[in-house]
Parts: C-alpha cells; structure tokens; sequence
C-alpha cells in the first residue's frame, strides 16, 4: 500500500503540496501589494482598517438572518484579506522592525480558513497571530489575548512572545 501511496504522492503531490499551490496566488498578491503599502503615509496606512471595517459593514448592513450575515462577512473577508495581510505586514515593519514572510502568510491563510497551522519553533507563530487579531478588529469580532489552542502548544507566548508584538496590534494602524 505505502508503494502504491508514494506514486499518487508523486504523480499527484501530497495534500500539503496541492494545498501550498492552490494559495500560492493568494500569497503573491500579498507579496505584490507591498511596495505599494511601503509607500503610504502612517495616516493613509491607518485609513485603510477603517476603509476595511466600512466595507464589511457595507456589505452585512442589511441582512438580518446570522448564518447568512455571517456567510457574507467571511466573503468579504477574503476578498480583502490580501490588503488586509499586507496593512499588517507594513504596520509590524514599521513598528517592530519585523516583516511577515511567506511562511507565516501561509500560517495566516491557513488560520483564516479554519485550519490547524503547524509551525515550528521559530517560524513566526506570533506574527501569525497578528494577521488574525487583525482580522478580528476588521469585523468587529471580540478577540482575545490568549488563544489557548496556541498557547497550550506554545508556552513561548505566554512567557513574552506577545510583549514584543503587542505595539503593532495596538498601534493606531490596527485599531
């Protein structure tokens, strides 16, 4: 069987691989959005949450049943997720001096889709956690510091991983 696994997996590509490829795009977008991000001015970065925020209450200002309310704001979520990811890309840059890489847009994606992201020591789990606590001050969703899922696998957040990062979360580009 594990013969037969290793050709598929070859032919085919492992669900990873197939799953990497298919947000490939979404990850170049971002990439690409940020030369254009660079050049924007703290007030005009700080207009673009606000310009996110309007968009989503826009688009759910009339529906009143909650599953499609609901529906509709994860829509519009991922269409300006790409903007969205790159804003908060450019806020850490510009307050911590550290940058999301691929790997953790990745991560982002992943969490945004609902999914389990496996990182490793090292590879940006709080920067990761960003690009969601964003995203949650975007649709006006309540979040909270601790995220036990992560927290329990990741004692380093607990011990000080948020304290560095937390001035970008609360800075005036992601309110």
């Amino acid at each position: 069987m594990a013969l037969v696994d290793k050709f598929f997996n070859k032919i085919l590509g492992s669900n990873t691989d197939r799953y990497l490829k298919k947000i490939a795009p979404v990850v170049a977008e971002i990439n690409s959005l940020e030369t254009k991000v660079k050049l924007l001015s703290d007030d005009e970065l700080r207009a673009r949450t606000d310009r996110f925020k309007e968009r989503i209450q826009n688009a759910i200002g009339g529906i009143e049943d909650k599953t499609e309310r609901r529906k509709r704001e994860q829509e519009v979520l991922h269409e300006i997720l790409p903007e969205a990811f790159a804003t908060v890309r450019e806020a850490s840059v510009r307050v911590t001096g550290m940058r999301h890489f691929d790997v953790q847009l990745i991560g982002g994606l992943v969490l945004h889709q609902g999914k389990i992201a496996e990182m490793r020591t090292g590879e940006g789990k709080t920067l990761v956690r960003g690009l969601l606590i964003d995203e949650a001050k975007i649709s006006a969703r309540r979040i909270r510091r601790n995220f036990p899922a992560q927290d329990r696998v990741c004692s380093f957040v607990h011990c000080g991983g948020w304290s560095w990062s937390e001035p970008v979360f609360d800075c005036a580009f992601c309110l």
